[in-house]
């Protein structure tokens, strides 16, 4: 399997700053969507040392990582990649003298596993990752967030804000880390982002402009999707990271 991949991360249209952060290591198929939660502090350097310290520690296992891990090494590798994450921003918030929670992202991070064409991944808060096999677009991960929580219980009472999240990196010393992992077939395309694009687009909308762009590259898919959260106004920052999955011929 080979794949492409691109990445954009955009203000918006209400936003005078962009607290997100995106990473693509097309060299090693390291891909991140972090999303600072501003409203505790400075999210931008929370996604940016969330970024930082996921791609430095698992480059730290192997600086020329060649993909030859197997499931259980790769799952261990990003989950200490996210404990580590975690680690960084809570000690920059104990030692700083900032009011409140201090500064928190969330995160959404995927490895590509060349050699068994898997992609391996976590996510802390509300940032997801989708994928679409055959036109129909599927959710892989789940929000951490209250809004989540009432749907799971049956959407009783009150319908709690979507942009309550109940996870997130830098605010416990310690904090749940699942990892999952998907094997890829041909044609299969995966899509990170923040709640930027998601919470303004339906996921009928997303798979939409994917289907509707078929035909063009990882790069022009991206700035579709960046446009089609434009057109609901872009209220907040918007990332997005687009992989396309081939068989090689």
């Amino acid at each position: 399997m080979i794949i492409q991949a691109f990445g954009i991360t955009d203000t918006g249209l209400r936003r005078k700053a962009n607290e997100d952060s995106i990473l693509v290591n097309e060299t090693e198929n390291i891909f991140l969507v972090a999303d600072g939660l501003g409203g505790h502090g400075a999210g931008n350097v929370a996604s940016a040392v969330a970024v930082d310290a996921i791609e430095e520690h698992i480059l730290d296992y192997d600086p020329d990582l060649d993909h030859d891990l197997d499931k259980d090494q790769a799952f261990d590798l990003v989950a200490g990649a996210v404990r580590e994450a975690n680690a960084r921003i809570k000690k920059i918030n104990n030692d700083s003298n900032t009011s409140g929670r201090g500064m928190a992202t969330t995160i959404v991070v995927a490895l590509y596993l060349l050699k068994t064409s898997t992609l391996v991944f976590s996510h802390i808060g509300d940032s997801r990752l989708y994928r679409l096999r055959k036109g129909a677009l599927v959710p892989l991960t789940k929000d951490h967030s209250a809004h989540q929580a009432w749907l799971d219980g049956g959407a009783i009472g009150d319908e709690p804000k979507k942009n309550v999240i109940s996870h997130a990196l830098g605010l416990r010393d310690t904090i749940p880390i699942s990892v999952d992992s998907v094997t890829s077939k041909n044609g299969d395309m995966y899509v990170l982002c923040s709640d930027g694009l998601h919470d303004y687009v339906t996921d009928e909308e997303i798979c939409q402009v994917i289907t509707n762009s078929k035909d063009q590259n990882v790069k022009a898919i991206c700035e579709s999707l960046i446009e089609v959260s434009k057109k609901y106004g872009a209220p907040d920052n918007v990332t997005v990271i687009v992989i396309q999955c081939e068989q090689q011929s």
